[in-house]
């Protein structure tokens, strides 16, 4: 016959098993970071009490360091929230004159075609067909310069 509180001491006992080899797992992770942080400890165990003050320590230093690191993020992405911004606004001004340029480049090249028709009568004009070559080598060249910079055109004639 079985004793009626058996289970429940061997589910106890199994508990408590289980408990005591967490325990030891971790201490033989926290005995080899020991370890392996100086030269010549490799044979040595350090006693529990030097063993937890040594991972205080430790723990001290890495939260420290990540405190550090997270200042310098947070000034980062601040100093880069502000350059952004400043890129954005003169962004949005190259766009503007950008299009100035696109609207006077295509008056340079309408008006250069319009006169290239009267090319032959006035010799004062002969160069203006010119400009107007020159006018479209700009619009065509105008997309890959603002594409560069980022910045949005509509260079389409």
């Amino acid at each position: 016959m079985t004793c009626p509180t058996c289970p429940a001491l061997k589910e106890e006992r199994d508990e408590l098993q289980q408990s005591a080899h967490l325990r030891w797992e971790s201490d033989q992770r926290a005995i080899r970071k020991w370890q392996d942080a100086a030269p010549g400890r490799t044979l040595t165990w350090p006693n529990h009490a030097d063993l937890s003050t040594w991972l205080l320590e430790e723990n001290t230093a890495l939260a420290a360091q990540v405190k550090r690191w997270e200042d310098k993020e947070v000034t980062r992405a601040s100093s880069c929230a502000d350059h952004t911004e400043l890129l954005e606004k003169e962004n949005l001004e190259l766009a503007a004159q950008v299009a100035v340029l696109v609207e006077a480049l295509k008056e340079i090249r309408n008006v250069s075609t319009y006169a290239g028709a009267w090319r032959s009568d006035c010799s004062c004009l002969k160069r203006i067909p010119h400009m107007g070559e020159v006018a479209n080598q700009a619009l065509s060249s105008l997309p890959a310069a603002a594409k560069k910079l980022h910045v949005p055109t509509s260079a389409s004639s």
